[in-house]
């Protein structure tokens, strides 16, 4: 945190942040002959770049050092048309589902509220809401889920997600190979991959740039990165056959901090889906696919 004046709006911005009430309490000043050299503007500007910085961090834009905390690497995409829209709609209500790289449970607990079962897999060793799960299992994704096919005993599921993991995978062909195993006979694999092809990524390599970022396309922790021709083709050569393919809209609510629901958000999501559907390679940012084992 700083050490400058506007310490202490860093401090009310944690405080409010935890759902603590803040209370003013009066006291009585008595300047002596000292002289304020506090410059009120520029005071004024580093309590404005607080609020600014604290509320990038929260919609996971950046990740400012002093909020850090509050930083949420994958956060769930609530608008119409995200991959976690898509994602709902492909799994459905009432399955046995394996939620593999499920982080801390938040898009499971939308799957628990539609009446799906849901087992989680992750790196984590215990994920903050555990009570969506019906099971979870702590696993290396680098290394497969092989041990957690063994503990498991048998299980098959009617969907099971990869939603945001291949790319971050060395081998993401070993734990594809793998998922045959754990789906049913007419059991469905939901996977998501970013598009490096979306304008803003080609944009950017037009004036020379190919900036890692905290999160998205260009996450810095990305080891693999897809077309959608190159993504389907890893699909089908691990014995995959594509029954559903969208791409779908940039989450620019994410960076605007606009409500999902507001009406200019409404408004913007269509437009840009338009567009997605017109040139789902320029424009989409995200390919999800529904498939089946071949």
């Amino acid at each position: 945190m700083t050490d400058d004046f506007h310490f202490d709006t860093e401090i009310i911005i944690k405080l409010h942040h935890q759902g603590y009430t803040i209370s003013e309490v009066p006291i009585p000043t008595y300047y002596g002959t000292e002289i304020c050299y506090v410059n009120g503007m520029r005071y004024a500007r580093d309590v404005f770049r607080a609020i600014r910085r604290y509320k990038r961090t929260c919609r996971s834009v950046a990740r400012c050092p002093e909020f850090a905390e509050y930083f949420i690497h994958y956060p769930i995409k609530r608008s119409r048309f995200s991959s976690h829209d898509y994602a709902c709609s492909m799994v459905g209500s009432n399955q046995e589902v394996l939620d593999i790289a499920c982080g801390e449970g938040e898009f499971a607990a939308t799957l628990k509220a539609s009446g799906n079962r849901v087992t989680g897999v992750d790196l984590l060793p215990e994920p903050a809401n555990r009570a969506a799960f019906e099971r979870y299992f702590s696993a290396d994704l680098d290394s497969g889920v092989s041990h957690v096919i063994r503990e498991l005993g048998g299980a098959r599921f009617d969907r099971v997600l990869l939603l945001d993991i291949l790319e971050h995978l060395r081998t993401p062909e070993r734990i594809l190979a793998e998922c045959h195993t754990l789906l049913q006979s007419d059991g469905r694999l939901i996977v998501s991959l970013p598009n490096i092809a979306n304008v803003t990524v080609r944009c950017m390599l037009l004036f020379g740039r190919f900036a890692y970022q905290e999160r998205g396309i260009l996450d810095r922790t990305h080891l693999r990165f897809f077309t959608r021709k190159t993504a389907r083709r890893l699909l089908e050569e691990n014995g995959y056959r594509i029954l559903q393919e969208r791409c779908t809209v940039v989450p620019v609510e994410l960076v605007l901090g606009f409500s999902p629901e507001s009406l200019p958000m409404k408004l913007i999501n269509r437009l840009l889906a338009a567009f997605t559907r017109l040139m789902p390679g320029l424009f989409g940012y995200q390919i999800m696919f529904l498939a089946k084992s071949s």
